[in-house]
Parts: C-alpha cells; sequence; structure tokens
C-alpha cells in the first residue's frame, strides 16, 4: 500500500500548482519559491520516516470548534490555570491558529473542571518550557496576554512527548508574529461540548485520572504579543 503521507504531499503539489498558476503582483516568487522548498522537505522526511500511523481524526474538533482551525495534534496530557490551580486529565489540541485543553468528560459530575476554549497563539505572551525531571515529556507554561478574564495569567500542561511542544513552540512563533488577536465574541471561540463528547474517540477506559480543577473561560485580548520562548533544563 502506499503511504498516506506521499498521497496527502501530492495533493499539496496539486494545489501549490493551481495557487503559483494564478497572477500574483511582484514580491510572489520568492515567496512560492520558500513553499516549494518547504514541500520539498516534507517529501524528504516522508521519505525517511517509518510506517505512517493513523491520520489525526478532526471530525469532533470540526464541530465542537468550527472555525477554529486546522486540527494539528490532539493529545492527551495533565494541565492547570495558574501556580494554585488544581491539576486536571484530559485532552489538548492544538490546531493551526491556536490551543485549547478539556477536562476530561468523567469528571464532569464531579463538579468543576478546566475549560479554556480556544486560546489565540496572538494571545499567548511568552512561553517557558522545562524538560521534566525524569527526562521523559515536557512541562509548558503559556503565558496569556494581560491575563484572562478570570484573573488567570498562565495555562501549565504536561506533555508526554517533547516532539509535541515543538509543534507548539513552531507554530505560536509563527501565527503570532502574522496575525493579531482575533475581536470576537467569547461565545465565537468556545466549544459545542454536545457534538464534541459525541463524536470525541480519545476518552478511553484507564485513560483519565481522578482529579478535577477550576472552570477557566480565556478571553481573547486585542493585543499582538511578542514571541518569547523560555527554556529550562531541570
Amino acid at each position: 500500500a502506499s503511504d498516506p503521507r506521499s498521497a496527502a504531499i501530492d495533493d499539496l503539489l496539486e494545489a501549490y500548482g493551481r495557487v503559483a498558476s494564478q497572477p500574483f503582483p511582484d514580491g510572489a516568487a520568492p515567496i512560492f519559491a520558500r513553499v516549494r522548498k518547504e514541500v520539498a522537505a516534507l517529501e524528504a522526511l516522508a521519505a525517511r520516516a517509518g510506517p505512517a500511523g493513523p491520520p489525526q481524526d478532526s471530525r469532533g474538533w470540526a464541530r465542537a470548534y468550527p472555525a477554529c482551525g486546522v486540527l494539528l495534534r490532539q493529545r492527551l496530557c495533565a494541565a492547570r490555570a495558574g501556580a494554585g490551580g488544581k491539576e486536571c486529565s484530559g485532552s489538548l489540541f492544538i490546531s493551526d491558529m491556536g490551543v485549547a485543553f478539556e477536562c476530561d468528560r468523567g469528571h464532569e459530575s464531579g463538579g468543576e473542571q478546566l475549560r479554556t476554549g480556544l486560546v489565540r497563539w496572538a494571545d499567548i505572551a511568552a512561553l517557558e518550557r522545562k524538560d521534566a525531571p525524569d527526562g521523559h515529556g515536557v512541562h509548558l507554561t503559556l503565558s496569556l496576554v494581560n491575563g484572562a478574564r478570570a484573573g488567570i495569567s498562565n495555562l501549565r500542561v504536561q506533555l508526554g512527548v517533547a516532539e509535541d511542544a515543538d509543534w507548539i513552540e513552531d507554530f505560536w512563533r509563527l501565527r503570532a508574529e502574522l496575525f493579531p488577536p482575533a475581536e470576537a465574541d467569547d461565545a465565537d471561540v468556545q466549544p459545542d461540548l454536545t457534538t464534541f463528547w459525541s463524536t470525541r474517540s480519545l476518552n478511553q477506559p484507564g485513560q483519565t485520572m481522578p482529579v478535577v480543577a477550576t472552570p477557566v473561560l480565556l478571553k481573547q485580548i486585542s493585543h499582538p504579543a511578542s514571541p518569547k520562548v523560555h527554556r529550562t533544563l531541570s
């Protein structure tokens, strides 16, 4: 069977050809050259990689978070709001527009829970990355622009794989520079949990911890952030 990554890259190249054939103003040539260079890098990376795993299932994300970007990664992790917040087990969603954390559905009956809604890349003022003491995983602290409506200034997540932290860091650097925060109502970035829970595939037995956290609603701030990354080795 053919590698699905190669097939997807072929689709990307086809779309690239359609876009590149359109009339663009002066200055487009170096941009298209950079795009083609990066696609070639993806081709080389796919050629060196092992067998492809299952594709990311984004149906639940698209229903729960409409107009919130393309889902890049969905990972089980632990998170808390601020230094004094209670740790909560759940799913971290990484899209090309930002991140969102949802406490596991099993904690709903326990009362309070951590639910961020979409936190856009440009609303993250700084990112601190710290390797776990045992060498497995990464702790990330996302500092929010001007804090949040509930008085929360940062979101702290524990990721089991360093590569997931790379996705967050790299897209945050790029998107925070290119796009300002959205000036939208809170309702525009809050999830439709009815469809979210009905389509969620990662909430399996044995993947949750009996911990809940204080609910947090992160407000979209109308000032762009200056990307700052702090790396700490424990």
